[in-house]
């Protein structure tokens, strides 16, 4: 499994990254290796992983599928949310080759 991927950065470099890890995985899978899954991590953003959760100040980290609004703490879609919603709607065949 291809687990706990993530990218730090805008949404739109997040989903050029996970788009092209989608593409590594469908070449290893038309390989022969036998993959059985591919995780993003974290579902939304999280906080201070920057600082190796040695300190508190909040700094939010661009690194999951949705954004965190800081003031509501609401969820802000990302281009990962459209990109992973079409390939998990794609038929087995076509996902896996």
């Amino acid at each position: 499994m291809l687990s706990e991927t993530n990218f730090f950065g805008p949404g739109e470099a997040r989903a050029a990254w996970f788009q092209n890890m989608w593409q590594e995985y469908q070449a290893l899978l038309k390989k022969g290796y036998d993959l059985r899954g591919f995780c993003w991590f974290p579902f939304v953003n999280s906080t201070d992983f920057q600082h190796l959760l040695l300190k508190n100040p909040n700094d939010i980290d661009p690194v999951g599928i949705y954004d965190l609004d800081t003031e509501r703490h609401e969820r802000i879609p990302t281009q990962l949310v459209s990109l992973i919603e079409q390939i998990a709607s794609s038929s087995p065949e076509s996902i896996s080759g």
